[in-house]
């Protein structure tokens, strides 16, 4: 009987260590999963973060693409109009040795003509200032010409200027998008670093939680465990000394000797009175 005292007692001592170490494991996985969440909010933080920079990056791409698709068309229209200018250029190389007097030879054929007509001339003479006439209205058509095509050449030239100083700035804004472009993936690149070694610490304290969760309920089940056989071992002693009382009660009936109320009632439950 004293044995099994000792050993209820033993029980219970291991039960409170028990107890002790199930406590310490609920905080300690308690303590994991409270970090778990922070780190989990921390990941959400990141990832909308990246969302975002995701959502810029295609914004100033977008713009990029529209910036490219207008240099090209206006870089055509740069060529052509190049091509128009070289025309021009070879124009005005032809008809490099005509003067370019417009009104003084307006003036020559005017005054050539009025003496055709109000003097009287041999007919030789006449000819030839009728040729001369002639010759003087051909070169005033080329020199309107050259006059012509150099303002074309000047216009052209000024529109090509302009076209150029549009591509510049088109081309500096272009290049400005190109590098944010790049500095946003760089921060892209780093937040899903982040990201990944978030979910790395995650996967680790969500596992050290778990290991301290289930330590815990082997604890729990260790404890239930030791209280059955506190228990039965409770239960044992019990029948043991319900067994001698009742021994005793027996001997003491058979020998008429004096029976206890405690005894009495026993063999009445018993039916051995």
């Amino acid at each position: 009987m004293a044995d099994h005292m000792a050993r209820a007692e033993e029980l219970r001592k291991t039960i409170g260590e028990l107890k002790g170490r199930a406590e310490e494991l609920r905080i300690k996985r308690d303590s994991y999963n409270s970090d778990a969440r922070r780190i989990l909010e921390r990941r959400e933080e990141l990832s909308l973060k990246l969302r975002e920079i995701i959502r810029e990056i295609r914004l100033n791409k977008g713009a990029r693409d529209e910036l490219n698709q207008s240099l090209r068309e206006l870089k055509a229209q740069e060529r052509e109009l190049k091509r128009k200018a070289s025309a021009a250029i070879k124009a005005l190389g032809r008809g490099r040795g005509a003067r370019l007097d417009e009104a003084g030879l307006e003036e020559e054929i005017r005054r050539l003509d009025w003496v055709i007509q109000t003097s009287s001339l041999p007919i030789e003479r006449e000819k030839e200032l009728v040729e001369r006439v002639r010759r003087l209205e051909s070169e005033l058509a080329e020199v309107k010409r050259q006059l012509s095509s150099r303002k074309d050449l000047e216009e052209i030239r000024r529109r090509i200027e302009g076209l150029r100083s549009e591509i510049s700035e088109k081309e500096g804004r272009r290049n400005e998008l190109h590098a944010r472009i790049a500095s946003l993936a760089k921060a892209a690149d780093s937040l899903r670093a982040e990201i990944k070694e978030a979910e790395s610490q995650y996967v680790e304290v969500k596992g050290a939680a778990d290991t301290a969760h289930r330590e815990r309920l082997e604890c729990l089940e260790r404890i239930k465990s030791l209280k059955a056989a506190i228990k039965a071992m409770e239960e044992d002693r019990a029948n043991r000394k319900m067994e001698e009382l009742e021994r005793i009660a027996s001997e003491k009936f058979k020998n008429r000797r004096k029976l206890s109320f405690e005894e009495f009632k026993i063999l009445m439950e018993k039916k051995a009175i």
